[in-house]
């Protein structure tokens, strides 16, 4: 669960955090099949083509809203969504409270779903529009908004008299003996999230603690995420590093310089002196990074890349905030606060799961970095020993070498066909291009898609925000604008609703590689988890449950990309993967290295997350001490990132539960391994799936999800296994 509690849950699930791509061709003279489709096949939606690679239409007349939604038309319509979802709970309240005034689907859990769907539907495209709309004053509304219900709600996971209300109904024996699973695990998960609120504590000062706790929680949620999307601090480049990175002598003239630093767009300049003034966190600090010859010049650029002191000084915060909450419930750290709900339930087997992945990585990543050195050292005819900044240098040398160009895999709007292929073939779902009124959507660059499936009609709507534009903070994020449910009533009377998403990306251009294409599967892994749930609750709806169990859906999805049987069906004549070895090649760059990089990136990433919320610190200081101490401690390089939490921005959301990726990289290899290795776009295990998996959303326990699916219940240990293939 990524907010504070059910009444407000899942907002967004951001895509892995990715450092610098370690990725390695190993035969540099390979001959790539030149046998390519010569035509776009058949059986992929060209308007979905169309519509991605082409400038998007604008459209022009008078606005409607916001998602159609009349209010906002204007930013201050946001007060007004605001006090009628205030009202609308008000009145659910004074139901709930009033003795004998429920009857028949209008029972205390119901009542308090209604209040839930209505606080979501507001708070949920609010921190959606904080974060992402170019308007200030929406910005501004939508955080007021953001404030007041969210205090509202903090406070009703507080109120004594709801929760007593809501357990004496789920102990009833009428409620025992006739609700459904589903309803039984509503009521159980919202008991919980009342008594993680402190709902037990004694007085009214306390409570009112808890509220200003969980306040406190968000503000600095937010803090963290402003400082991680900041440019960083202004550095200063010498005329001879920027060279190196050219592979050009110190000396190159000024004119010649200055004709390369026109090519990037993050605001370097000259100053008098000729040096170049830059971010820290731009584009060509990471490319001097990723190039300069000088091995000197690329660690001072990772130490500019990744020292972000006032992420720090955010992130600091947050931790120590989380800690109060913890202390006031009687929690002894963070983690085992913020862990109790997930599958593994405590730190102990956290840990002894990321032990087991380590004992099994670390000897195949290992093997991996001695490899390129012995390779390297081949190839350049002297010794090397490769630092934690030299990997993607030597890398994408050899990648030249090869005659490997990895900035272009496929179009974006070739991608969304082959999603478009993939979920028809397995679900009988499309994703049909509708255009957006005046006003719905936050930026003309903005692509609407209606999700329709073959025999139930349109069941949602996918917002597709996947370009790049000044100002823009661009973290790739699948986001839940408005959750589906089948049953209960809003403020208008209407009964159920359908699920309404958003996905963010910040592609540069419509033809990207093959690591951003990936991205883009997975973002559509949580869509389609979110469009397929059918739960009567929304506060169990789609990819509203636990973290290390919400990933399975988006890795999942990664599989389907690495396999040429799929891609061959939507790749086109212009793209760079028609054929089976060119497919392979773009595979083998990307994954050569997968075990180095998923131990010193997503499995050391883990073990920082959970030392952050595993013990307390008493400055900003002592928290950077003892992380770089647990990254000296596992990393394979000795020059580790000093501040590689600096940049671990993911914590806003998931809080001693980054292993999630880990955890659901395991869940999806077992289940591709098992049911989609032999014929990925089977219809039959494409309904299994979404039968027993998708949709299921949260209202079933992940464990049984996943032993019902794969037919046995895995061990962590063989997850352990799995996640380290």
């Amino acid at each position: 669960m990524l907010r504070s509690g059910r009444l407000w849950s899942t907002v967004g699930h951001w895509s892995k955090h990715v450092q610098p791509t370690m990725c390695l061709i190993t035969n540099p003279k390979r001959e790539l099949r030149t046998t390519q489709a010569t035509h776009t096949p058949s059986n992929i939606n060209d308007a979905l083509v169309d519509l991605f690679d082409k400038p998007a239409v604008r459209v022009t007349g008078q606005p409607t809203g916001l998602l159609n939604i009349p209010e906002l038309a204007t930013a201050t319509g946001f007060q007004a969504i605001g006090k009628r979802s205030l009202e609308f709970c008000q009145q659910c309240v004074h139901a709930m409270l009033t003795k004998g005034s429920f009857a028949n689907t209008s029972d205390p859990l119901h009542l308090l779903d209604n209040i839930s769907n209505s606080l979501c539907r507001v708070l949920d495209l609010a921190s959606f529009i904080r974060l992402n709309h170019p308007d200030a004053a929406f910005k501004d509304e939508a955080t007021r908004q953001l404030d007041e219900l969210g205090t509202f709600m903090n406070q009703l996971n507080t109120s004594r008299e709801l929760y007593t209300t809501l357990k004496d109904h789920a102990e009833s024996e009428s409620f025992r003996l006739n609700a459904n699973e589903e309803a039984q695990r509503s009521a159980a998960n919202l008991i919980h999230d009342f008594e993680a609120s402190g709902v037990m504590l004694q007085d009214q000062a306390e409570a009112d603690k808890m509220v200003g706790l969980y306040r406190n929680i968000d503000h600095a949620r937010f803090d963290v995420e402003i400082a991680a999307a900041q440019p960083g601090a202004t550095v200063e480049i010498t005329p001879g590093q920027f060279a190196s990175s050219f592979a050009l002598p110190p000396d190159t003239p000024h004119e010649v310089l200055a004709q390369k630093l026109s090519f990037f767009r993050d605001g370097a300049v000259f100053t008098k002196q000729n040096n170049i003034l830059t971010s820290s966190r731009g584009a060509l600090v990471l490319h001097m990074m990723h190039r300069s010859v000088n091995p000197g010049v690329r660690k001072q650029m990772q130490q500019y890349y990744y020292y972000n002191p006032d992420m720090r000084d955010k992130l600091f915060q947050l931790v120590m905030h989380h800690g109060e909450l913890s202390d006031t419930i009687g929690c002894a750290t963070p983690g085992d606060k913020l862990l109790k709900e997930t599958m593994l339930g405590n730190s102990g087997q956290v840990s002894l799961f990321l032990n087991q992945v380590s004992e099994s990585l670390r000897p195949r990543a290992m093997e991996q970095k001695t490899y390129v050195e012995s390779m390297f050292t081949t190839h350049l005819g002297e010794p090397i020993k490769l630092g934690s900044a030299d990997v993607p240098f030597y890398v994408s040398r050899m990648n030249t070498a090869a005659g490997l160009n990895s900035d272009y895999y496929m179009s974006v709007g070739t991608a969304l066909a082959g999603i478009d292929l993939i979920t028809r073939k397995l679900f009988g779902i499309s994703f049909q291009p509708a255009q957006p009124n005046p006003g719905e959507v936050w930026a003309p660059d903005v692509r609407k898609l209606m999700v329709i499936h073959e025999t139930e009609g349109h069941i949602g709507d996918v917002y597709c925000d996947l370009f790049d534009r000044p100002m823009k903070k661009s973290h790739p994020c699948h986001y839940t604008l408005q959750s589906g449910r089948r049953v209960g009533q809003d403020e208008a009377g209407n009964v159920g609703q359908k699920p309404i998403v958003a996905l963010v990306c910040g592609f540069q251009s419509s033809s990207i590689p093959l690591s951003s294409i990936t991205t883009l599967f997975h973002e559509f892994g949580h869509a389609v988890h979110s469009l397929l749930s059918l739960t009567d609750f929304q506060n169990l709806s789609g990819t509203r449950g636990q973290l290390d169990y919400a990933e399975l859906p988006s890795t999942l999805m990664e599989k389907f990309l690495l396999d040429f049987r799929v891609v061959s069906q939507f790749a086109s004549s212009n793209n760079r993967a028609t054929s089976e070895e060119a497919h392979a090649a773009f595979v083998q760059q990307q994954q050569q290295l997968q075990h180095l990089n998923l131990y010193e990136d997503l499995l050391l990433a883990s073990i920082v997350d959970q030392t952050l919320f595993s013990q307390k610190f008493n400055s900003p200081e002592h928290m950077d001490e003892v992380v770089l101490a647990k990254v000296k401690e596992h990393s394979l390089f000795e020059d580790a990132p000093v501040h590689v939490h600096h940049r671990l921005a993911h914590v806003v959301d998931y809080p001693a539960t980054y292993y999630s990726y880990v955890w659901c990289r395991g869940l999806a290899n077992l289940l591709w391994n098992t049911h989609f290795e032999q014929d990925p776009l089977s219809r039959e295990t494409g309904d299994r799936y979404r039968k027993y998996v998708l949709s299921k959303g949260a209202s079933r326990d992940p464990w049984d999800i996943v032993t019902d699916f794969l037919g046995f219940r895995p061990t962590v240990e063989q997850l352990a296994k799995a996640a380290a293939q």
